[in-house]
């Protein structure tokens, strides 16, 4: 799937991913993570290296992902992000 928006808000998850908050229009927020961004956490990531740019706050964005339900938070999101435009 691919959505475009702005960034929200930006969160640094404990497991090394990000969440973030992308305004898709009219309010709705989307979120979408980026998975394995800290490198303190690659034994979490079996040596995958991420080459997705950490957007901020106010960023337009492209996102291209997968779009699946999340059973913990009770969402759908993009997860993972595979490629993400600033």
């Amino acid at each position: 799937m691919t959505i475009v928006g702005t960034v929200e808000k930006v969160i640094k998850e404990e497991d090394g991913d990000y969440h973030v908050q992308v305004d898709v229009g009219s309010g709705k927020l989307l979120n979408v993570e980026i998975i394995c961004f800290f490198p303190e956490k690659e034994t979490l990531c079996g040596g995958y290296n991420n080459v997705i740019p950490k957007p901020k706050k106010g960023d337009k964005v492209q996102v291209v992902g997968d779009y699946v339900y999340d059973n913990k938070h009770k969402w759908y999101e993009i997860h993972p992000v595979k490629s993400l435009k600033i």
